[in-house]
């Protein structure tokens, strides 16, 4: 599933694709609903929404995930891991994506 993630970036940073990108970030999370970086996908899904409707019904499912790393972040909280957090997802999307 971490494959969606890594393709969601893709299509968000080089592709410039925020629709292909937002469609991956949701598949990372449908596929992976247990991962710790769920919630970052969620939130970067958001980011590529341009529709008020849809922006709602992410942040609905935000909402399971009052205590992650991510949203305490972006919410401007303390986020006690998300260093952490970061440097493994860092190293396991560099793994996949052999760069």
């Amino acid at each position: 599933p971490l494959g969606f993630f890594a393709a969601a970036e893709v299509a968000r940073d080089r592709l410039r694709a925020p629709l292909l990108a937002r469609g991956l970030f949701l598949a990372y999370g449908d596929q992976a609903p247990s991962e710790p970086w769920v919630a970052k996908a969620l939130l970067a899904a958001l980011e590529t929404s341009s529709e008020e409707g849809d922006r709602a019904w992410i942040r609905g499912r935000l909402e399971a995930f009052p205590d992650s790393p991510y949203v305490l972040a972006a919410h401007g909280g303390s986020a006690a891991g998300f260093a952490q957090l970061e440097e493994e997802l860092d190293v396991r999307l560099r793994e996949l994506t052999r760069e």
